[in-house]
Formats: C-alpha cells, sequence, structure tokens
C-alpha cells in the first residue's frame, strides 16, 4: 500500500474515533380495545422499515408500556407495532424521538406466525424474526459471538465461518441494523465480544431493499446483531499478543465503534501459527468483483482437514470497515484492506489411472510457496427509504501473486515451476428503486468490470526434448496467457403489486468484449528464447451481445405461492482466433417456477422447477494448446459448448419455535445435456486434453434430511443430518469411452451439551463414502475398490476450575479407508489452560497442539478407473503464551 494510502486509511480511522453523536428514542403510550377497556400482555416492538426490532416492550395491567433505544432515530423510517392474539396487528408510525403512541386494537384472528412466543429466555419469535438470547448460549469460555453462534439451533456455520438457517446462505449481515460489511461477516464474528451482543436475530424471508419490502418475496433469511448498550456508548479495543516454539508468534490490535451514526471495525492482525487471516476478506455474499479468466495453475490442493492443521504461513492483514450515517438517510461506507500472504507446502501424490489395455502411474513430491499481496478498497453509497432505494458500488483491487514450486517427479527428478501474475479489476454497480404511491416499482441497474491478469509460468528444466525442441536439450519453456476482461450489464424493471398479485418487467442488455492470448516458448541453453510451434500460439478476440427481456407473476394467497419467471434472451457471440471464426446468434428461453404451500403455522413445502441454456466462454474455445502446468497441455477446439439442462427441486421445512425444534427433509435431481466431451490423451510422461463434438448426457440426484432440537432438561442442543448423492457422466480416455456412476453417503451429528455450570462439551462426528464404477461399455483393470470411507471427529470439553481460571481439552479425529489399501488414522489433541485477570481486562492463555506430534496426513480419492492418494506435512507440536486485551 503506498504512503498515501496508509495516510489517508489512519485519519479516516482517527476522524470516526473523535466523532460522538448520541441517537436516543423513547417510546410509551398504552393499549386499548375498541371498548376502551385496557389490554395487558400486549407485545409493542420499535422496528426499522426492514423488519429489524430495536427495541421491545409488553403492556401491563393497565394497558401501559414504554420502551427506548439508543440505537435509533428518527431520522430513519421506524414504525411501532403492536400484537396480540385475538386482535389485528396495528402499526403507527414514529415522528418524534419521545412519541407518545396509543393503541386501539380491533379484535379479528391473527395467524400464530404473527405471534411472540418464547420459551425460558432462550428463543422469541416476532412475526418473521427469531430472537436468541445470546447469554443463555454463552460459556464462560467463550471470547467472541462467533463462538455462540455455532451453538444456535437451528443455524450452522461451516469450517470457513459461511452461516445458514433452513439449509440456505443468509443473504445480509446486519450489526445494530446496518450493514457494515458487505459480506465479509468473519470480520465481526471473529472480533465483537459475545458479552456484547444482547440478542442475535434471525430475519426469515429478509427483502434487504425497504421499497420492495412486503412487495417482492425472499426465500432468504438475514442475521442481525443486536447490541448491548454498552457496546454502543465508546470505542472498544480488543487484540492479543502471542510468542510460542517453534519460533510462533500471533497479534492482533482492533479497534471498533458502534454509534448510531458512525460503526466502524479497523484493526491489524499477523501471525505465523497457521492462522489464515485471509479468511476475514471473503465476501459471503458474493462482492461486486467479476472473476477472472485464470488458464495457468502451478498450485497445490489442500487436504480435508481443519486448516490451523496443516497451514505453513506468514501473514498481516489490515482491514479498515468504516460507515457514517449521513442526512436524509443516505449511508456511506468503506471496506479496504491490505493482506500480504505467505503460504508453504509439503507434499506428496501418486495417481493411478486403470485403462482396458494400459495402466498409468503418476508421483511427484511438491514444495510449494505462495506469495500474495492484495489491496482492496470498496466505496459504498446508500439509501434505502421506503419509498427510494440507490446504492452504488465502486470497487479497486490490485494482486501481484507468485506461485513457486520444486517437484521431484515420475518424468524427472528436478522441475521447478514459477508462476507469476498480477490480477487488477475496476468495477462499478449502481442501482436505483422507486416505489410510487399507486403501486408500481421502477427500477434500473448498470454495471461495469474491467479486469486484466497478466501471467507468465516458467518450467525448468527443458522437458519433453523430442516433442518440444527436436530431441535437442534445452533450459526450460515459459507459457505466456492474458486473458483482458471488460462486461457491462445494464437494464430497467417495471413492477406493479396487488394484495394478491404481482407482476415484473425486466429489459436490459449485458455486452462482453475479451481477448485470451497466449505463447509457449522454449529457452535454449544458450539463454536464446523462441516459439515452441505455431500450435501453441493463441490470438483469440470475442464479444459477446446479449439482449434480454423478463416476466415475473407471483400469485400469493394463503396458503400458496406461486412464482413463474420467463426470461427470453438473444445472445450473439463472436469469437476469431488464429485458426477459427465463427459467430452464432441464438435466441434463449429458460423460464423458473417456484411454488411454496403453508401446511402449519411454521412449516411448508417448496418445490421449484428451472431449465437452463447455457453456452461457454472465451476459455471453452481456444484451438491452440496451453501449458497449463509441467505435464499438463490442454486445447478446447473451435467448438463452442453448449450445455441445456433440468433441475428440478423440492423439499418439506418445519419448525417449532416454543419447543425450538427445526426439521427439513428434501432432494433434487438434475439432467445436463451438452454438445462437447474433454478427450483426455494419457501417457508415463503427460497430460493432453481436447474437447471434441459429442451429445454429452449426465444427470444427478440427491435426498437430504436433517434436524435441530434444543433439549432443554439437558440443557442440551442436538441435530443430525443424513444425505445421498447419486451422479452419472461420460469420460473419455485415451479413446475409451466409459459411462461412470458416483455415489455418496453422509451422515452427521453434533451436540452441544451444558453438564453444570463448570463442565460443559461439544460434539460433531460425519461418516462418508464415496464409490465410482463404470456401468456399461468396457471394463478397466482396476482391483475391486468399490469405495472410500471417511471418519472425522471432533470433540471439545471445557471445564471452569474456579471463577476466573478456565481448561479446555479439545481434538479431532480422521480415519480414511479404501477396501485392499492401508486404514490411515488420525488423532489431533489439544490444551488450552486460560486465566482472567478482570481487574486489568486481561486473558492469559497458555495453549499446547497437536499434542501427539503427528506430522503427515494422507488422503485418498477415486473415480470409476483411477485411485488418488496424497501426502501433506503437518504443523508440528506447538506451545504458545497468549495475552488477550480489552480497553
Amino acid at each position: 500500500m503506498s504512503d498515501l494510502g496508509i495516510k489517508f486509511l489512519a485519519l479516516f480511522f482517527f476522524i470516526t474515533i473523535s466523532l460522538k453523536l448520541e441517537a436516543q428514542v423513547a417510546v410509551s403510550g398504552t393499549v386499548m380495545d375498541s371498548f376502551g377497556k385496557p389490554l395487558s400482555s400486549v407485545s409493542v416492538t420499535l422496528k426499522k422499515n426492514n423488519g429489524i426490532v430495536l427495541a421491545f416492550g409488553i403492556s401491563n395491567a393497565s394497558g401501559a408500556y414504554k420502551m427506548q433505544s439508543a440505537n435509533a432515530s428518527v431520522k430513519d423510517t421506524l414504525s411501532v407495532e403492536a400484537n396480540s392474539i385475538g386482535f389485528a396487528k396495528q402499526k403507527i408510525p414514529l415522528i418524534t424521538a419521545t412519541q407518545v403512541t396509543n393503541f386501539t386494537m380491533q379484535s379479528t384472528s391473527v395467524k400464530l406466525p404473527d405471534v411472540t412466543v418464547s420459551n425460558n429466555n432462550l428463543l422469541r419469535k416476532e412475526g418473521d424474526t427469531l430472537n436468541y438470547n445470546v447469554a443463555a448460549f454463552s460459556n464462560k469460555q467463550d471470547r467472541t459471538i462467533g463462538d455462540v453462534i455455532k451453538k444456535l439451533p437451528g443455524v450452522e456455520v461451516a469450517e470457513n465461518g459461511q452461516i445458514s438457517y433452513g439449509g440456505k446462505p443468509i443473504n445480509r449481515f446486519y450489526i445494530d441494523g446496518d450493514d457494515l460489511l458487505d459480506g465479509k461477516y468473519n470480520i465481526a464474528t471473529k472480533g465483537i465480544p459475545n458479552d456484547m451482543v444482547s440478542k442475535v436475530q434471525v430475519l426469515e424471508n429478509h427483502q434487504p431493499i425497504n421499497a420492495l419490502k412486503d412487495q417482492v418475496k425472499s426465500e432468504s433469511a438475514a442475521m442481525n446483531l443486536v447490541l448491548k448498550d454498552k457496546a454502543r456508548m465508546k470505542v472498544l479495543g480488543t487484540g492479543d499478543l502471542a510468542i510460542g516454539t517453534p519460533d510462533v508468534y500471533n497479534g492482533t490490535a482492533n479497534a471498533m465503534l458502534f454509534k448510531k451514526q458512525v460503526k466502524f471495525i479497523n484493526y491489524i492482525k499477523m501471525n505465523n501459527a497457521g492462522v489464515d487471516n485471509g479468511n476475514d476478506i471473503y465476501n459471503f455474499f458474493g462482492g461486486d468483483n467479476a472473476q477472472p479468466v485464470n488458464i495457468l495453475n502451478a498450485g497445490t490442493g489442500n487436504p480435508d482437514l481443519l486448516k490451523k492443521r496443516y497451514l505453513f504461513n506468514n501473514v498481516g492483514l489490515i482491514n479498515a470497515n468504516d460507515m457514517i450515517n449521513l442526512k436524509n438517510e443516505y449511508q456511506l461506507r468503506i471496506n479496504a484492506y491490505y493482506l500480504w500472504d505467505r503460504q508453504y507446502q509439503t507434499n506428496q501424490y501418486s495417481s493411478v489411472y486403470y485403462l482396458p489395455n494400459d495402466t498409468i502411474r503418476y508421483a511427484e513430491k511438491q514444495d510449494a510457496r505462495t506469495i500474495k499481496n492484495t489491496f482492496n478498497t470498496q466505496f459504498t453509497l446508500t439509501a434505502n427509504k421506503k419509498n427510494y432505494y440507490l446504492n452504488n458500488v465502486t470497487v479497486i483491487e490490485n494482486t501481484p501473486s507468485q506461485i513457486l514450486t520444486g517437484l521431484q517427479a515420475t518424468s524427472n527428478n528436478n522441475i521447478v515451476q514459477h508462476l507469476n501474475g498480477t490480477t487488477t479489476t475496476i468495477s462499478n454497480r449502481f442501482t436505483i428503486v422507486k416505489k410510487y404511491t399507486d403501486g408500481h416499482i421502477l427500477q434500473a441497474n448498470s454495471s461495469f468490470s474491467n479486469i486484466s491478469n497478466p501471467a507468465t509460468l516458467q518450467v525448468e528444466p527443458g522437458l519433453y526434448a523430442a516433442q518440444f525442441n527436436n530431441n535437442i536439450a534445452y533450459a526450460g519453456l515459459i507459457q505466456q496467457a492474458a486473458v483482458p476482461s471488460f462486461q457491462t450489464d445494464n437494464n430497467v424493471s417495471f413492477s406493479k403489486i396487488w394484495p394478491r398479485f404481482q407482476m415484473h418487467y425486466k429489459i436490459g442488455v449485458d455486452y462482453q468484449n475479451q481477448q485470451l492470448n497466449t505463447l509457449l516458448e522454449s529457452t535454449q541453453l544458450s539463454g536464446s528464447k523462441g516459439s515452441v510451434a505455431d500450435s501453441f500460439i493463441n490470438r483469440l478476440n470475442w464479444t459477446r451481445l446479449r439482449s434480454y427481456v423478463q416476466a415475473e407473476y407471483t400469485y400469493n394467497k394463503e396458503p400458496i405461492t406461486i412464482t413463474g419467471t420467463m426470461p427470453l434472451t438473444y445472445q450473439n457471440t463472436k469469437y476469431t482466433g488464429r485458426l477459427v471464426s465463427n459467430q452464432l446468434n441464438t435466441p434463449l428461453f429458460t423460464p423458473r417456477v417456484y411454488i411454496r404451500y403453508t401446511t402449519g403455522k411454521e412449516d411448508y413445502f417448496a418445490v421449484s422447477y428451472n431449465y437452463g441454456d447455457t453456452y461457454g466462454g472465451i476459455s471453452q474455445v481456444y484451438d491452440g494448446y496451453v501449458m497449463r502446468g509441467y505435464r499438463d497441455f490442454f486445447s478446447n477446439g473451435t467448438l463452442l459448448n453448449e450445455t441445456k439442462s433440468h433441475l428440478f427441486n423440492g423439499g418439506y421445512y418445519f419448525k417449532n419455535t416454543l419447543k425450538i425444534f427445526f426439521f427439513a427433509v428434501g432432494g433434487s435431481y438434475f439432467t445436463n445435456t451438452g454438445n462437447t466431451l474433454n478427450d483426455l490423451r494419457l501417457s508415463s510422461l503427460l497430460q493432453q486434453s481436447k474437447l471434441i463434438p459429442y451429445e454429452n448426457v449426465s444427470t444427478g440426484s440427491n435426498l437430504y434430511t436433517s434436524f435441530s432440537k434444543y433439549v432443554f432438561p439437558l440443557q442440551t442442543t442436538i441435530g443430525a443430518r443424513v444425505s445421498w448423492q447419486r451422479s452419472v457422466g461420460n469420460q473419455l480416455q485415451n479413446g475409451d469411452l466409459l459411462q461412470t456412476q458416483s455415489d455418496s453417503y453422509s451422515y452427521n451429528a453434533n451436540i452441544n451439551t451444558r453438564f453444570s455450570s463448570f463442565f460443559n462439551m461439544s460434539y460433531t462426528g460425519t461418516f462418508t463414502t464415496f464409490g465410482s464404477k463404470p456401468i456399461g461399455g468396457k471394463l478397466t483393470t482396476r482391483p475391486a475398490s468399490p469405495k472410500v470411507e471417511r471418519w472425522q471427529h471432533e470433540v471439545a470439553a471445557n471445564f471452569t476450575l474456579s471463577s476466573n481460571f478456565f481448561f479446555k481439552l479439545s481434538g479431532d479425529n480422521y480415519r480414511y479407508l479404501i477396501p485392499g489399501s492401508q486404514d490411515n488414522q488420525y488423532t489431533f489433541a489439544d490444551a488450552y489452560f486460560t486465566y482472567k485477570l478482570n481487574k486489568l481486562k486481561t486473558d492469559i492463555e497458555l495453549s499446547m497442539t497437536n499434542l501427539a506430534g503427528i506430522d503427515t496426513y494422507s488422503t485418498a480419492s477415486l473415480s470409476s478407473n483411477s485411485i488418488v492418494e496424497s501426502s501433506y506435512r503437518i504443523r508440528p507440536r506447538m506451545v504458545m503464551v497468549k495475552f488477550y486485551y480489552r480497553f
């Protein structure tokens, strides 16, 4: 990052700290029935228009209530809402900061989903909002809100931190109603102390645009952290400093502010202890950056193991996330980070391909070093009003990267691969929505992205002299590649909303311009360079123009909702290369139907059907060969791939908030028909592949069921998930065509229990089995290896030895088994001792990880005619002393 950029971030950081802006809303009043009699036990809530609850109250015996929020302002669009069984819900806009709001409620029938229910102060439901009491699910050893979210019934958290509810990833993550992090919510879950959060809210069927709320339905949920008042009062500082052996360190400094007008989370992190700080900047909502086309690769894969076990790194991250609420409900947000990341990996790899007339084997040992420096800045301006929405997002990103790999391989004992490249992206997305009083809605969207990504792959020494250098020894190969891209999408839409019927129309144009330029050169022993052959040159120009119209209709009358989407696209694709020139004009019709049927107060069926008709991109039509790796040479030919698909989804979803029980069962089926097939040619030295014309039909299906339940007498959350998947497809290797069938089964169980005030534990266990076999046609010579079996167990036990002394013992066990092969089993164990210095707001932690001293980890996988085994170096036994602090 430049000095100017650092100074800018520092200036912005300290300016936001100095702001002392206060907000306070107090509401009181009475609740009466239509005869003027007081109503008690009426739920009264203060809400933002996006459904987020800011304050909650209950009317007393005289019908009086009062509530206040230090995180609200009359500048927002707020309302006060009263709910009670047997009476129609009533909503009154909030106009003044100390408003007296009296309700006169009319007797009627009210659907139970809109009624507030509670259960021992653990979970409360208010309309479409679930409120989890953080204190009720927290343990004394929990440090951040992410530790608590993992234990919430009905909520799933993946290893990388992605949060799902009802089997679907959340679509927004709010902090006191504000979207500060734009999908990078690991920053909050790993950084905000759990004792600063009052409630975790799940907002079901969440529509993030206020102008579309109650107009355009959503199938996804959002999450909101409701902070305690003490978290909103001043700057909150947290951090840690750790040193240990063998030569490891970890350091974090974090400053946070959560006032109504200003919010920020700004920090710096550094470590070489296997903590992946890059996870903090992963955007789970996809972000606004178009993805570059990368056709070169010199990296290696990772084991299916907790990352802290195998990641050798030296990483630092400076991260700034600053938001200011401006006048007239406008909001300005800056999210910027600079990541410098060094990762090191050592692994061994072997694969065996069993062909009808041959057996091909590969083996290699790799030592890889990856270096990445990423600077990313995102500016977001938003106005999210009741009848008006504006959002503009500008992103600038630059990432120079290097991968240096040393190999000992079947074809050569000493190979060096060096991949250098820089990816630069500039993008902008603009959206505006206007809702009119007569019920119709106008929306416009405009976006563009520009990407450059030149890269060079060097392989030394010179390989395959007979094929590339007239059987003369030479120094090496240099593969150059670049796929610069520009794309813009612009559309307008019109919506008309009635109580039971909605219609939406959209018209737009999408334009894409790309080039694909590659050149393979040989370096002679004298140092001179020259092109290997014309067949290794690509100069491809590509344009694609899509004009589209879309009609969407929704019928909604309880208990049924039906949505039909009918997009019609006219697509013009042109590409011209060294040997090819082609143009396709194709009309595309890709309808979708979604049906939801409510069967009870908290359960429903949902089914959907999608038809797809997609064409490949520029990376599928280059006709010259590209060296993607030292033994991987690939060409696509000139035929553009087209895939027609049918996808069916269905499921039943049930929950009982009062009993804290969640259940789901569902499945899907797809069939894809393509016009190309990958022709893979294997030899003991290298691999070559090319797409050829072929009517390629593949199918797949899956079934699953899951449940999550809180057992009140045992203070225990239990959950389980069972799933099955099957896919059938084609593969062509060395001229032999095989149809293959793959089946996998997965069984997962988890439990989190509190045995007493001084002992709690958690367990997660997964058993998976995967098998693949040829069906029909020729059989291979592969020995009987019908499936791979894998067990994974993770357990943690927490002990409270005194009011300020804690002990944690955790471990994970893995077992791999291929029938007829060696049984691989590994058990990792860790221990943590924590002593709290409460007066100094400091914790001292002694950690000992990988107590068994395991140094390698092996995995196995198979296909219908191949077995692949890999072995990875594991982080050694580590001892660290860490100081956690707060101010």
